[in-house]
């Protein structure tokens, strides 16, 4: 049974790129956008009418006239506008740095343009939520005490079925543990072919080799699911009115492999069962990546419904399982194919946990800093499943923040 036990992954290779080597995690695999991120310390939430709005507990961000007040990520007080609003000597101090954004209006984002500039440079290098620095290098088990019941209910990145405790390899989840993720049906309503992170109430994030060739009329994307073969009083499936590419993803290398789903209706929102994850920070310069990953090391936690090991029969059930994020130059050195940093590596050097066949598109999490859930990556390839030293590869969803938002804000 131990044995048995230690070949259980979680990751998405159909589609071969060679055949016992390198894979893509799907058949068929689909992109999805996920929102509702922790965005420049501002919770963004769905009210009842589903209109996005901000958590004014965490930072206040009144959204009663255009121009609001902000804080930095470095604390400088500020006004939120339009970058090219913003005066010449803050452009200037930004540099090829990513500023901090937040909202104008609604649904217009903009960025926190500070009143007044440091005489000393403070850190000011995401634009999504706190500096990498600030995250714990252990996740927290617990959401902080800061925080009340009723204030636990608003906000990306909730799941009240997380109990703090990951066993050391897969596991079996349970429904409502991952509200987030989004099962892509074919048009047949019965067939998984791979999997999503929903991060808004009309989006779903996923890898774009899942939808090579594939029409909006031809997929449905499944959420509140755990068992695919029992159906339940959560599971929801909706149609899809569009399918949105990266454009420069390119097929035959899986580079750029990141797409979204729009749903042809919005989603309602139901605490512990269906809620979007949070958009991670934006990604630090190619060079800090290299030499300081913020991510590098992290736990991470992969969840789909693939197949049980390589060439294996799939999961009906929720599957999940704790990988550690790896550097950047031992994920290179593990494949003879270009590695670029719009991916992150993730799962254990010795083999056995990682995700596999049909996971392709589905999300690899961490707990951010308040205690929410990050979608730092979409499942794309790997060399089978859960080979030593072959880790699956996921698109780094923090290069892509200014993309998702522009198709989904």
């Amino acid at each position: 049974m131990q044995s048995l036990i230690s070949v259980l992954f979680l990751t998405s290779l159909i589609s071969a790129l060679v055949q016992d080597s390198c894979c893509s995690y799907a058949e068929n695999t689909f992109p999805i956008v996920a929102t509702s991120g922790v965005w420049n310390d501002g919770i963004f939430y769905h009210d009842s009418d589903g209109d996005l709005q901000v958590d004014e507990r965490i930072r206040t961000i009144s959204l009663l006239k255009r121009e609001q007040p902000c804080v930095t990520s470095s604390g400088l007080k500020g006004t939120c506008k339009k970058r090219n609003y913003c005066n010449k000597q803050t452009r200037i101090f930004w540099g090829n740095r990513d500023p901090d954004f937040c909202l104008i209006h609604g649904l217009f984002v903009g960025v926190c343009c500070p009143d007044e500039l440091p005489t000393v440079p403070t850190y000011n290098d995401t634009s999504i939520s706190n500096p990498p620095d600030l995250q714990p290098s252990a996740k927290p088990s617990v959401i902080p005490d800061s925080q009340s019941a009723g204030e636990l209910k608003q906000g990306c990145g909730l799941a009240p079925g997380f109990d703090g405790r990951i066993v050391g390899g897969w596991r079996v989840s349970g429904e409502g543990r991952w509200p987030w993720i989004a099962a892509l049906m074919r048009d047949d309503g019965q067939t998984h072919f791979c999997g999503g992170t929903l991060i808004t109430n009309r989006h779903v994030l996923t890898a774009a080799h899942c939808l090579h060739k594939v029409e909006a009329n031809e997929v449905s994307i499944r959420l509140g699911e755990f068992h695919l073969e029992e159906p339940s009083e959560a599971e929801i499936n909706i149609d899809v009115a569009e399918i949105i590419i990266y454009d420069e993803y390119n097929r035959l290398t899986y580079e750029n492999d990141i797409a979204i789903l729009t749903l042809k209706t919005r989603v309602e929102f139901e605490y512990g069962l269906i809620w979007p994850a949070c958009l991670p920070p934006v990604s630090p310069s190619d060079e800090e990546i290299e030499e300081n990953d913020p991510l590098t090391n992290r736990s991470a936690i992969v969840t789909g419904w693939g197949t049980i090991y390589f060439g294996g029969p799939a999961s009906d059930v929720l599957l999940e399982v704790e990988v550690p994020i790896w550097k950047q130059k031992q994920c290179r050195d593990s494949f003879v194919q270009v590695i670029e940093p719009t991916v992150l590596c993730a799962g254990e050097v010795k083999g056995g946990k990682d995700s596999c066949q049909g996971d392709s598109g589905g999300p690899l999490v961490v707990m951010n800093e308040l205690g929410r859930w990050d979608v730092v990556g979409v499942v794309s390839w790997g060399i089978r499943c859960g080979e030593p030293r072959k880790p699956g590869v996921y698109t780094r969803v923090g290069k892509y923040i200014d993309w998702i938002l522009d198709y989904t804000t």
